[in-house]
């Protein structure tokens, strides 16, 4: 699910975020995409909004594993992608 927010607003499509945004006089800056792809995320998201936090929370969520019965059925480049985004992102940590 992908939602947009702008300022303490949330819109289903990017174009209305934008319209309101740009009705505010606000920076281009000012609108989050904020993408929930499991109920973890959901969690996470909600959690950060009754503790007061920025939608922001959510950036850099780990996309969900690939099932193993899946694997087979993803091509190569993909794989090879999503490997070298968690090496990178494991090296980025430590």
């Amino acid at each position: 699910m992908i939602v947009y927010n702008v300022q303490r607003r949330f819109f289903e499509l990017k174009n209305d975020a934008e319209e309101y945004r740009r009705s505010q006089n606000l920076p281009p800056a000012a609108t989050h995409k904020i993408t929930i792809i499991n109920r973890n995320n959901l969690a996470e998201f909600l959690n950060a909004m009754s503790e007061g936090k920025p939608a922001m929370a959510l950036q850099g969520v780990e996309p969900m594993p690939i099932a193993d019965d899946a694997y087979d059925f993803i091509p190569d480049f993909i794989k090879r992608d999503w490997q070298e985004r968690r090496r990178f992102r494991k090296a980025g940590a430590s």
